[in-house]
């Protein structure tokens, strides 16, 4: 497998233990809690293989698939899959060769209490490494938050955020551990199965009814029970997906826009670039003109 450990058109890395005003504050008792906060887009050949003795590493997939090797077993992750790494153990994580991943990662300290309960009750009842955690827009504006907060400065008020975005995120994982085999965790079940289905559709098109029969509910009840396990409706979402594939293409070949439409499927060229206009911001062929190569 040919291994690239960073350089990745689009991500960002924030390492605060590199800023001295952030790591003094560490020093004088503050509980900042992350060291490093990074994402890594459509990461091919990503390949990390580290023995960390003093950090704790949480890597949340939301797109491809990657795989975490803790103490010689290996971990599987898909999108809104992830896996809370204790800190001394021997651990490699990289890229699927044919679908690399995209991933948020964070490499924090159990310094502050609340931290340290919630760890313990994670590794307690969940009884591996791994969880699920259904993507959705509100989690991905929570990560961003951490990010444009840090690019402003290391403040007192925005290390703080950054605490409380590391806690935010790590309750929310509790609280789907203690729903057990209830209709909540049932439900996110159902909703996993049907994203699963998306992603092997992204080159065809898949209705509503369809992906609402394949779990026992009418067409109401899975678009509610979508919306309120990811924030957006089940439509949005698939798009997202296309849109996420398509930049794949964008990024790794020099197939024309109309081409890459009929790949995720939509066979007006026009749709799919006010589409990808929507979802990305910029319209493809502008997209394919900020890559580092062009």
């Amino acid at each position: 497998m040919k291994k690239k450990r960073k350089g990745f058109s689009g991500e960002r890395i924030i390492d605060l233990l590199k800023n001295s005003f952030a790591k003094d504050k560490r020093e004088l008792g503050m509980p900042l809690s992350f060291s490093k906060i990074g994402f890594f887009p459509d990461a091919k050949f990503q390949y990390n293989d580290e023995n960390n003795d003093e950090d704790y590493i949480l890597i949340y997939c939301v797109d491809g698939r990657g795989y975490s090797e803790i103490n010689n077993k290996v971990y599987d992750l898909g999108a809104g899959e992830f896996v809370i790494i204790p800190k001394g153990l021997n651990t490699k994580y990289y890229a699927d060769g044919d679908n690399p991943w995209s991933f948020y990662w964070f490499y924090f300290k159990d310094n502050d209490e609340i931290i340290k309960q919630i760890l313990a009750f994670f590794y307690k009842f969940n009884k591996n490494y791994k969880g699920f955690l259904e993507y959705g827009t509100e989690r991905m504006a929570l990560f961003n938050t951490v990010f444009d907060r840090l690019n402003k400065g290391y403040s007192d008020d925005n290390l703080i955020m950054l605490n409380i975005c590391l806690m935010n995120f790590l309750t929310s994982l509790s609280f789907i551990i203690t729903e057990g085999e209830t209709s909540f965790h049932k439900g996110q079940g159902r909703i996993s199965q049907s994203i699963e289905k998306m992603n092997k559709h992204l080159e065809t098109s898949i209705s509503l009814e369809t992906l609402a029969k394949d779990i026992n509910l009418s067409v109401s009840q899975f678009s509610l029970l979508f919306k309120n396990r990811t924030g957006v409706s089940p439509i949005d979402y698939f798009n997202q997906l296309k849109i996420q594939n398509a930049c794949k293409y964008l990024d790794n070949t020099s197939m024309q826009i109309k081409e890459i439409a009929y790949k995720i499927g939509i066979h007006d060229a026009a749709y799919f670039s006010r589409l990808f206009k929507k979802i990305k911001g910029v319209s493809p062929a502008d997209y394919r003109k900020r890559l580092p190569y062009t």
